[in-house]
């Protein structure tokens, strides 16, 4: 993703909350090891990655220097890659909560490319977009695109292979089906 958008060797750096491998504490830290590995093997292209690293040391030097830490990312992460979507997940929502952060989301490796603004209470469609172009800019961009559209009294479900739809879907919701849910994102 970093490449199409231009950035030749990107900075990744694999996010945790210590520093530390541990796998009896933190066992996605043992695999960053592997992740390691495979990029200075030219797996994922030329990257550089490193980790396990919280944010502020991924993202400002002297956070990195006050810890005593050597990484080759320096501080200055370009991508942060998560151990698993609830702390993906929590950063994004931090991020447009508390700084009114404009964002785009995608997550990677998945069968088909899978943008997701549910979580967000208020309708941000700027940040869909800019997820769908996120996506679109991908050197591995997927020719197979799922859409599921909530709304208050139906889901719109599309499946696109390139761009031509080959599935489109529209699911009525009752009122008795609805009833249970305190509110519409209950539903969803």
């Amino acid at each position: 993703m970093c490449h199409a958008l231009g950035i030749e060797t990107p900075r990744v750096s694999l996010i945790h909350c210590s520093e530390e491998v541990n796998a009896k504490y933190f066992p996605y830290t043992v695999a960053y090891g592997d992740l390691i590995r495979e990029a200075k093997d030219g797996e994922f292209g030329d990257c550089v990655l490193d980790g396990p690293l919280d944010v502020k040391t991924s993202l400002d030097a002297s956070s990195l220097e006050t810890k005593g830490i050597q990484s080759p990312i320096a501080g200055q992460a370009d991508a942060l890659i998560f151990p698993d979507i609830e702390a993906g997940n929590t950063f994004y929502k931090t991020l447009t909560l508390f700084c009114k952060a404009k964002v785009a989301t995608a997550l990677q490796g998945t069968d088909v490319p899978v943008v997701s603004d549910f979580a967000q209470r208020q309708r941000r469609y700027k940040n869909i977009i800019a997820s769908l172009w996120l996506l679109l800019l991908s050197d591995k961009i997927m020719k197979r695109i799922l859409a599921i559209n909530p709304g208050s009294t139906s889901t719109k479900i599309a499946v696109y292979n390139d761009e031509k739809a080959v599935l489109v879907k529209k699911i009525m919701h009752t009122r008795e089906e609805l009833a249970p849910f305190k509110d519409f994102y209950g539903a969803v």
